[in-house]
């Protein structure tokens, strides 16, 4: 696990990493990246950040003091002049309110998207191709989309494949495509499947209102703690590109529910040979994607023991059965904050490994 619970961590103020990192978006995400990229540097240096305010002194608060995550320990790490954060003793970090103004003065070798804004996204893709860096991307945008130079990154899957010479667009595919696809794969590996349903009981986030008001589409007006809203979700473009054999067999949705963190999904698969209950719980243990991306627990947990897990999907051994003859099914928890910067942290620090050990 990339991200650890911040109590009792000292920070490492002496390390230093040595690509140069860009932020851009401070929010949910881009705080917990933040948080890595001071305590656990691996070859990057955090030079500075993009936000629309650049009120140092509320952003290292922020920082500091997480409702969800906890604080970062009793002597703050992160302190404020001016514009500019301060991390530890010597760490200094502007905050930029222009994307272009952080190019021409950071000069980064890496950036790392967190803000979901498409008109960044598109500004940086096309920016890329004069610029010596590279971007990750924390979710799937147009502006990359079908690109030469476009690699979609699932830990654990296909992190093999990325080719630092030709890959300089690189899209983190989002939470719950993070968890589906290595369960997916793990099954994949054990019998074919061919179609499948999914249903996502997802936590809030920063996209929805405490009380209800006015947005694009009616459910996304009504307040997240006290309603159960139901979601689209449509992976299938992405699901075909790593299991081509299910195309766009694979149909799904999200339910927004009224906690804070952590996400439960539940699957239920057709494949193309008979399976058992023992073969399919064996399949997820003996999977070769990685410890640090699919596990599976034994115990009868609940969303809050997960609040730390840094997996990408945590396979609910007691809800794994197979129905009738060629029909899997289970479920899978996955942290959508955690987890995921923890994968913007992994990609982050494979790529800057990627690019000092040539």
């Amino acid at each position: 696990m990339v991200l650890r619970p911040a109590k009792g961590r000292s920070p490492p103020d002496a390390l230093r990493g040595n690509m140069r990192t860009l932020i851009i978006g401070l929010g949910r995400i881009g705080r917990l990246v933040a948080r890595d990229l001071i305590q656990n540097p691996a070859q990057r240096q955090w030079v500075g950040a993009v936000e629309v305010s650049t009120e140092a002194e509320l952003f290292a608060y922020l920082l500091n003091h997480d409702s969800t995550y906890g604080h970062l320990d009793s002597a703050a790490i992160f302190t404020a002049n001016d514009s500019t954060l301060i991390a530890g003793q010597h760490t200094e970090i502007p905050l930029y309110q222009s994307v272009s103004e952080a190019l021409k003065s950071c000069d980064p070798e890496l950036i790392i998207e967190c803000s979901g804004d498409p008109n960044v996204a598109r500004t940086l893709a096309d920016a890329s191709t004069k610029g010596h860096f590279r971007v990750i991307f924390s979710s799937q945008t147009d502006a990359v989309r079908g690109r030469d130079e476009t690699f979609v990154w699932v830990e654990g899957v296909n992190h093999a494949a990325y080719n630092p010479a030709q890959h300089r667009l690189i899209v983190n595919p989002g939470c719950l495509n993070n968890c589906l696809i290595p369960a997916l794969t793990a099954v994949n590996a054990y019998r074919t499947i061919v179609s499948g349903t999914f249903v996502s009981v997802h936590s809030v986030t920063n996209t929805q209102p405490v009380l209800d008001h006015i947005a694009k589409h009616a459910r996304w007006s009504r307040a997240g703690f006290d309603n159960l809203i139901p979601a689209g979700h449509e992976p299938s473009q992405l699901i075909a590109r790593f299991f081509p054999a299910l195309g766009q067999q694979l149909i799904g949705q999200t339910v927004r529910a009224p906690v804070s963190h952590t996400s439960y999904v539940t699957l239920t698969l057709q494949t193309d040979k008979p399976l058992s209950t023992e073969g399919l719980s064996s399949a997820f243990r003996s999977s070769t994607v990685p410890a640090h991306v699919l596990g599976l627990d034994e115990r009868a947990l609940v969303s809050s023991d997960y609040k730390f897990d840094g997996r990408s999907a945590i396979i609910d051994a007691t809800n794994i059965r197979a129905l009738a003859a060629n029909t899997a099914f289970f479920s899978a928890w996955y942290n959508n904050e955690w987890a995921f910067a923890a994968r913007m942290s992994d990609i982050s620090k494979a790529i800057a490994s990627h690019s000092y050990s040539r």
